[in-house]
């Protein structure tokens, strides 16, 4: 069954669109665990754990939070020395949604219907950070990238959150002031992060 979900996933092809977003920001909390699932470019579909020689070895957590709306990276960085020399296996490196076992991205490929997803990739560089556009709450939750070597299979999950920034103006809700003088707000953020500008009323 999950074969044949994967091969159904893979006639869906869509080109990643790479366009500047604002950052999210990643905690620091790091474990590991064994992975469930894996996506095998080479067949087309999902593997079961352990299955032959594409078992993946402990993978890496890490948690990470986005604003409601914002967009998120979550970041896959790929340091293997030794692999350098053989592109063709340094390619390998795919997105799951673990939710469902969704294939998002695999290489520079977006396999994802939803258009928000795609995979950002400097020319030459280790990070194969997954880009989530407008980032929703039903997001939440674990994202997998996997990593084919020439020597075996490794990943990382990243557990991603989504905030609601709220925002409280301190002190009496209702203020009185003499016309033409200043005044001072202070806002306390309860919850999240956002970033506020402020501008005169011309009368």
């Amino acid at each position: 069954m999950a074969r044949r979900r994967g091969v159904a996933m893979a006639t869906v092809l869509t080109l990643a669109t790479l366009q500047q977003a604002a950052s999210s920001y990643v905690l620091s909390t790091v474990t590991t665990e064994k992975p469930q699932r894996m996506w095998d470019p080479g067949s087309g579909s999902l593997l079961g754990q352990g299955v032959g020689d594409f078992g993946l070895e402990n993978v890496t957590v890490t948690n990470q939070t986005a604003q409601l709306g914002s967009t998120a990276f979550l970041h896959c960085n790929v340091r293997n020395p030794a692999d350098k020399q053989f592109p063709y296996f340094y390619q390998q490196v795919s997105w799951i949604r673990r939710r469902d076992y969704q294939l998002l991205t695999s290489g520079p490929l977006t396999y994802s219907r939803d258009q928000r997803f795609g995979v950002v990739r400097p020319e030459d560089a280790d990070d194969w950070a997954l880009q989530i556009k407008f980032v929703q709450i039903r997001d939440e939750g674990a994202y997998e990238c996997q990593v084919s070597t020439r020597t075996g299979r490794y990943g990382y999950v990243v557990n991603l959150a989504v905030v609601v920034p709220e925002a409280v103006i301190s002190g009496s809700p209702e203020r009185h002031v003499q016309a033409g003088s200043t005044i001072s707000l202070s806002v306390c953020y309860t919850r999240g992060h956002i970033t506020t500008s402020i501008h005169p009323l011309v009368p």
